[in-house]
């Protein structure tokens, strides 16, 4: 699902890896004020396990900060969290829903604990504005602790042009 990446390894080590790795190329040295030696936004032609043809494939590997329980039934604390983020393009919506459950069918018997959520909002993209679709599905593991969120996402522009389908799965974990 992530390209057979070590996963156990620091996001900095990764990082290491990921350039070294020829299927991914970097195209952004500017990512949210982070130091360009701190992560990694680029592409890749290399499908992984996918099955369909993508558009584009963008691959970004960066730092979060946010509230987890990393153990079962344990209180919430702040994290610095890696993000290994891959999103798969495509023109139509019923790829991205083939896909979504390949990689959720794929994901169950590794993962038992999984939430669904959905949600609808405004977006406004390079002066072009609609209406943002996502279908999630986040699923977690704690031992060790680990998170892989899997989306649908849809960007229907509100001036009627060519609408953009997403298939969004992210890893994540706490970075040390």
């Amino acid at each position: 699902m992530f390209y057979n990446l070590p996963l156990d390894k620091s996001r900095k080590e990764l990082r290491e890896i990921i350039l070294k790795d020829k299927r991914f190329i970097s195209t952004d040295s500017v990512f949210n004020n982070y130091q360009p030696s701190s992560f990694f936004k680029g592409i890749t032609v290399d499908k992984g396990i996918v099955t369909s043809t993508p558009d584009p494939i963008e691959l970004l590997l960066a730092l979060g900060n946010t509230s987890v329980a990393i153990q079962k039934g344990g209180d919430p604390e702040f994290k610095d969290i890696m993000l290994l983020n891959c999103r798969y393009f495509y023109s139509n919506k019923e790829d991205v829903e083939i896909e979504c459950k390949r990689m959720l069918n794929f994901l169950k018997p590794i993962i038992k604990d999984c939430i669904k959520g959905k949600s609808e909002s405004p977006y406004l993209i390079s002066k072009t504005n609609g209406t943002m679709i996502i279908n999630e599905v986040l699923c977690e593991s704690f031992k060790p602790y680990y998170r892989v969120g899997i989306s649908s996402i849809s960007m229907i522009p509100a001036n009627g042009s060519k609408s953009t389908f997403v298939l969004d799965i992210v890893f994540s974990k706490e970075d040390k």
